[in-house]
């Protein structure tokens, strides 16, 4: 009996893509993605499998196969079709919807199902402290939920919304970006930890609430990239 697989995209999701530029080019491989695979491939809990429109045409399908190799994934099924043991789809295209409501998981997020009264939302932001200096993505939340057309039992979801969630994602890409992928021993992990839980405690002292919010998106983004470092060293001590 399969033990069930996990699908993966390849354009736009493991390998970068700005537009089509025929069957044998493949971009680089988005290295966040490839490092999720290594792990997923080193637990062996479940099969993976690339999941791409290209596998449709025999003929591009080598071109994939040699692209897997060449980044430390070889041997991975390359497939376009579902069946009932597909896990989960990993795909940049990929809406998640809830199962038998047909609501997105954004919307509930948005939303909320507590049978509370409709509140409105200019209220709801109204009691969020000032968000100064916070990155452009959470600007384009705010956007999101004030231009919502419908807001159906917001007041119940008011805690429940992925903005404090969305600044940390946000502070890993600025790391990222910044620094690249850091593979650090625990103790360097520490010292990060302790510097960034300083710069709270310094904003703290100084009254800055603003600057409370941005230090601690610091530090949840630092303590995730250290769990994501430990998962990059198991794997490579597995292999």
């Amino acid at each position: 009996m399969s033990k069930g697989w996990i699908g993966v995209d390849l354009d736009g999701t493991l390998a970068h893509y700005d537009g089509w530029k025929g069957p044998d080019h493949i971009g680089e491989p988005v290295l966040k993605m490839l490092e999720r695979v290594k792990l997923w491939m080193a637990v062996d809990k479940y099969e993976i499998r690339i999941f791409t429109a290209r596998a449709g045409v025999p003929e591009q399908i080598p071109p994939v196969v040699a692209w897997l190799e060449k980044h430390g994934i070889g041997g991975l099924a390359i497939t376009n079709v579902k069946d009932f043991s597909m896990i989960e789809l990993w795909d940049d295209r990929c809406v998640q919807i809830i199962s038998n409501l047909g609501i997105s998981i954004a919307e509930e997020a948005i939303m909320g199902f507590a049978d509370e009264q409709l509140c409105q939302v200019d209220e709801i932001l109204s009691r969020r402290p000032a968000l100064d200096g916070i990155p452009e993505r959470n600007d384009k939340i705010l956007h999101a939920i004030k231009t919502a057309s419908e807001v159906d039992r917001l007041h119940a979801a008011i805690d429940r919304l992925p903005f404090w969630t969305a600044l940390i994602a946000a502070e890993r890409q600025r790391q990222d970006a910044r620094w690249g992928i850091q593979n650090h021993d625990d103790h360097k992990w520490n010292t990060i930890l302790c510097e960034e839980k300083g710069e709270v405690s310094k904003a703290i002292l100084e009254h800055d609430g603003p600057g409370v919010l941005k230090e601690l998106s610091h530090v949840g983004a630092v303590a995730v990239a250290w769990i994501e470092a430990i998962g990059r060293r198991a794997t490579r001590e597995k292999t």
